[in-house]
């Protein structure tokens, strides 16, 4: 059985395949969801309508360009894809039109064995690329020339790149605990001292101030997997997503926070976490663990300079995916991007085909997402917000 990382199916189906007799609520859920605020669970709103453009029909030849695309940012008006099926970034106009690429497989700065994120922007440094195979960060030009590189940033127990956002003059921050595989470090408490949301660098790699606070839950795992990070970079301001919460914190490039933390709508409380710890390797001292769950927000990114756009889920449901032999059960959502705004008004909702995992805005109206399909492919989207 194919599953999704951080999702659970709902209580019945569990029930229905392994025999499950209930389900208790967490506290460790109660908690996030709850925030501190005592937030409770809203109705979604009416989602509208949205054109969208796929890239593999915008032009002649874009079929054969991305095949698993991974991450993507905009730069002005030119949208870049890490593929990680070719282990390069791939740049394209607007409207879909191939524009030009760089990296492709190896292991000299510049090419990429585990290409996974590209950030992009306005400054010298184009374009960061983080590579977990060859535990580096990257920077490029604009025409994808090698500036300088950097070890990509140690992550406790085990190397795991998380989420990354890039400054107009070359500084990076990156959040390790913004993982896309379904495992990571098992940490006491005592491993968790000093422990920080977000972690900033010079353009060499130096480091600079972390900054963040973990929210504290009772269970290891879930302290890991609620804090679960994505970030935005806009102006001059660094946006924190914290999935297990829902909640967005700003902070200044030098770690300051710019006021309190944004608690958003919560639509669903999902299934009760499932944890699988395994044993401690002997060797290596890495403890197998994974928290599954249903998060209520997927990812951030900020429009018009002042909307956070935000990729939203609900109602999960099992769903049969794939074709002939090759077919999982898996649990879809309903799917949509959100747009609020720095007070937590939602203003508009917008429909997605397909399962939403990573989006991208140029700051403005463009927007970007990649999109996993039921037949196990993958799209890229690009539109315009209304």
């Amino acid at each position: 059985m194919r599953t999704v990382t951080w999702m659970l199916a709902p209580c019945v189906a569990w029930i229905m395949l392994l025999a499950l007799t209930g389900c208790r609520e967490d506290p460790d859920l109660t908690r996030a969801l709850d925030a501190g605020i005592g937030r409770a669970i809203t109705t979604p709103p009416a989602v509208g309508r949205m054109d969208w453009l796929d890239l593999r029909e915008a032009a002649t030849g874009n079929d054969t360009l991305v095949f698993w695309p991974v991450s993507l940012c905009w730069r002005g008006a030119e949208l870049a894809v890490a593929d990680e099926a070719a282990q390069r970034v791939l740049v394209f106009s607007e409207l879909g039109a191939y524009q030009r690429s760089f990296g492709g497989r190896g292991v000299e700065p510049g090419r990429f064995l585990g290409l996974g994120v590209v950030r992009c922007s306005e400054g010298a440094a184009s374009y960061l690329a983080a590579d977990a195979e060859n535990k580096r960060v990257t920077l490029h030009d604009r025409e994808g020339a090698v500036l300088g590189f950097a070890a990509a940033p140690f992550s406790p127990q085990v190397n795991i790149l998380g989420d990354f956002a890039l400054t107009s003059d070359g500084r990076w921050f990156d959040a390790w605990l913004g993982p896309s595989i379904p495992f990571g470090p098992y940490l006491t408490d005592a491993e968790w001292e000093g422990v920080r949301l977000v972690r900033g660098w010079a353009p060499d790699g130096a480091k600079l101030d972390s900054f963040g606070m973990p929210a504290v839950f009772a269970d290891p795992v879930a302290r890991r997997v609620f804090n679960h990070v994505s970030l935005a970079f806009a102006r001059d301001t660094l946006w924190v997503l914290t999935r297990g919460t829902a909640s967005i914190q700003g902070f200044t490039i030098g770690g300051q926070p710019t006021g309190a933390p944004l608690y958003l709508p919560v639509y669903h409380r999902g299934m009760e976490p499932r944890v699988e710890l395994g044993d401690v390797n002997p060797v290596t001292g890495f403890r197998p663990n994974e928290l599954t769950y249903h998060p209520n927000v997927g990812g951030v990114a900020v429009g018009r300079d002042s909307l956070f756009v935000l990729v939203r889920y609900s109602r999960w449901r099992l769903a049969l995916l794939g074709r002939g032999w090759d077919r999982w059960l898996d649990y879809w959502p309903t799917s949509w991007i959100e747009l609020v705004d720095r007070r937590g008004s939602v203003v508009s909702a917008l429909e997605v085909p397909g399962y939403p995992i990573a989006i991208a805005t140029d700051g403005e109206e463009r927007v970007a997402i990649i999109t996993d399909e039921k037949d196990g492919t993958r799209r890229v989207l690009i539109g315009r917000l209304p």
